[in-house]
Order: structure tokens, then sequence, then C-alpha cells
């Protein structure tokens, strides 16, 4: 019995140092590979940082957004942020 409250103990510890490893690291990937900042939005999308955050006060910009556990940078699908930004300028 006390092995197996030391086996998942150990287990647990485990767990939570590669998660917390791995973390950054996914992370970064998803920022870089599959969802925009706000920067990275705006080049994206051809409008100005003002402009932007301007359009982002807007309901349909606010659907879009993103938030990773742990993080409160905004991101954005591309073609979501894109078609949500089309339907406000038509």
């Amino acid at each position: 019995m006390d092995n197996q409250i030391l086996a998942d103990y150990l287990e647990s510890v485990v767990e939570k140092e590669v998660v917390s490893m791995l973390a950054p690291l996914v992370q970064k990937i998803v920022r870089e590979y599959i969802l925009f900042d706000r920067k990275t939005a705006t080049d994206s999308v051809g409008l100005s940082e003002s402009k932007f955050d301007e359009l982002r006060k807007l309901p349909q910009i606010a659907l879009v957004e993103h938030k990773l556990p742990n993080n409160n940078k905004v991101l954005f699908v591309p073609e979501e942020l894109k078609r949500a930004i089309y339907s406000i300028l038509e």
C-alpha cells in the first residue's frame, strides 16, 4: 500500500514538472504557428494598431478572441479574424 502511495505521488510530481517545462514551448508554437497575437494580426489584415484597437471593441472581434491558460495575451485564429473584420468593413 505504501508503494502505491509513493508511486502516485511521484507520478503527480513528474506530471507537474513536465507540464511546467512544456507549457512555454506549447504557447510559443501556438502563438507563432497557429494563432496571431495583436501585432501579427494587425500586419496580416493590413490595419494600423489604433484602427485594430477600435475594431476590437466590436462584438464581432470579441467573439474571435482566444486566451491561453495561464496567459493574459489575446490571440486570434487567422481565418476567424479575417472573416470578422471583413464582415465589419462590408
